[in-house]
């Protein structure tokens, strides 16, 4: 393989990721209390008041924003929680009759991660919406107040306690007790993923064990070949905490203290841990980023590779997980 094409590819592999684009030079807290704004200016008090909340949590000593969030409190109704049935549907009485609402965006155990117990995850999000709501006064958010109904016939959208701000949905993300619904997409929705980035950073309910891909934002997503999942080698190698060496003879050898794998770029022969072996796919190098077969990596490494009903990939090594996209 000529040399130019080699140093190519090891360019690939160091550079397989999406470069993040350049953020600008606000701060957090002033891009929250623009956000906060613009939701305000929407004729979206609470949409606004949960982005200044959040501003005031990142810097608490911010006396305007939390002047600007007492004086916009006053202007929104609240309603009592009648009882919070479980850790997404909840009833309030809303102008003289009770209805079921459920909270938006959360997805108690349809895509939860093998480590986790369902019926754990969904008792422990029942107590907690329990403990968040049950007995309480909640604004509600304007969607509800639209009857904004899903295909269960129940009105949809998010409570917030009264006066103190706590967001239901928010709260049950952070404590890891729901994943985010990511094809339920709404205003304040990117408040919800930044709860869960610290429910994984803590390792909260069902995140417990997780540690993501390095730069797993930027990662590229996997996708199909003929029945079987190619991933992305650089980043999976680097969370397994082995070496990537690619060779003058176009060999990729992936390697640490517990397994080796030595494959060739789009041919189907190869080694896993000593071991000749025929590769039903070949490593492949689409839009200049190296994929291999997932299979190949769990089985030289031992590890748990399973496909999430979200069209994630669960990968286990030891008694650590992580999801590729």
């Amino acid at each position: 393989m000529p040399r130019s094409l080699v140093a190519m590819m090891v360019g690939f592999v160091v550079c397989g990721t999406v470069s993040a684009q350049a953020e600008g030079d606000k701060s957090p807290v002033k891009v929250l209390w623009e956000q906060g704004a613009d939701r305000y200016h929407d004729a979206d008090a609470l949409g606004a008041l949960l982005y200044w909340k959040e501003a005031v949590r990142i810097d608490p000593g911010n006396a305007p924003i939390q002047e600007k969030i007492d004086r916009v409190k006053p202007e929104l109704k609240t309603y009592a929680v009648l009882d919070a049935v479980d850790g997404n549907h909840v009833v309030v009485s809303l102008d003289g009759r009770d209805e079921t609402v459920r909270l938006r965006g959360l997805d108690i155990t349809g895509a939860l991660p093998p480590t986790a117990s369902p019926l754990e995850i969904s008792q422990a999000a029942t107590a907690a919406a329990r403990r968040l709501l049950q007995g309480k006064s909640v604004y509600l958010s304007r969607d509800i107040l639209g009857g904004r109904r899903g295909p269960d016939g129940l009105l949809r959208g998010s409570l917030v306690t009264a006066p103190e701000l706590a967001w239901a949905n928010e709260e049950l993300v952070r404590e890891g007790l729901a994943r985010i619904d990511s094809g339920d997409s709404f205003p304040a929705g990117e408040l919800l993923w930044r709860a869960q980035a610290q429910a994984k950073a803590a390792q909260a309910g069902l995140w417990k064990g997780f540690r993501p891909l390095p730069d797993a934002a930027d990662v590229r997503p996997s996708y199909r070949v003929d029945g079987r999942l190619m991933v992305p080698l650089r980043p999976l190698a680097e969370w397994l905490n082995a070496k990537l060496t690619v060779h003058d003879d176009g060999r990729f050898v992936i390697a640490n203290r517990e397994f080796a794998v030595v494959c060739y770029l789009s041919d189907v022969e190869g080694e896993i841990n000593g071991r000749r072996k025929k590769l039903d796919k070949p490593i492949i190098l689409p839009g200049s980023v190296v994929y291999v077969p997932v299979h190949l990596i769990a089985a030289a490494a031992k590890a748990e590779a399973v496909s999430l009903p979200t069209g994630e990939l669960f990968f286990k090594y030891h008694d650590e997980w992580t999801l590729l996209p």
